[in-house]
């Protein structure tokens, strides 16, 4: 059986840009050649692990762990050595600023969301679509401070409320303008009308809209 889990080196460079999904993905199949190899009576020594180890490495990344003693301490050099501190600010402007590819459809868009959300230490589902709603509507009046005040509302009824509460401001200028364009008189100087835009959601909303309410 332990020829089918038996992994690859590990040959990747640690100053690449995909250094740490390629370690963690090799990490998880050398975990389960080991587990493969652990007999029905205990589990493999830490030196076991060891010399496996040194056996699924290249020797440039030998380099690194020649000087561990322990299987545990090697480990912990490659971890630090391929999984870098994510600068989750920076990490969050990537999120906040990915625009649709061309030819990428909507599902497809949603998805690459969700893998730059990963990098964001985002601990639930909805804090990430909070945060999301929070950079793409910064020049919403009003709308982003709102958000931030509220503490025990969800994303979902705010969403909506957002989007209403716009449709009834745009709706109300309107009217107002007409009844001022009603009582003025014909030769007075026409009444400018003010400028009436839809909702102002940019496109990433929309996606998220889509998301949360197909039947939208």
């Amino acid at each position: 059986m332990e020829k089918y889990f038996r992994p690859d080196k590990l040959e990747a460079d640690p100053n690449s840009q995909t250094a740490a999904k390629e370690f963690k993905h090799w990490y998880e199949t050398f975990k389960n050649f080991l587990e493969s190899n652990k007999s029905t009576e205990k589990s493999l020594e830490d030196k076991d692990k060891y010399m496996l180890l040194i056996n699924f490495v290249s020797h440039s990344v030998y380099d690194y762990i020649s000087e561990a003693k322990t299987y545990i301490s090697a480990i912990k050099i490659l971890e630090e050595l391929y999984i870098k501190p994510t600068n989750e600010i920076y990490a969050r402007h990537i999120l906040a600023t990915r625009k649709q590819q061309i030819n990428e459809s909507i599902d497809q868009y949603a998805q690459q969301l969700k893998l730059l959300a990963k990098n964001c230490e985002i601990v639930t589902v909805e804090r990430g679509i909070k945060t999301l709603i929070n950079a793409s509507t910064e020049r919403a009046d009003g709308f982003l401070e709102f958000l931030k005040e509220q503490k025990s509302v969800t994303i979902h009824v705010e969403c909506r409320k957002s989007y209403t509460r716009k449709c009834s401001i745009a709706a109300a200028i309107k009217r107002q303008n007409e009844k001022h364009e009603a009582s003025t008189s014909t030769k007075s100087r026409p009444l400018t009308r003010a400028r009436v835009s839809e909702p102002a959601f940019c496109f990433k909303q929309q996606c998220l809209m889509l998301i949360l309410w197909p039947g939208m």
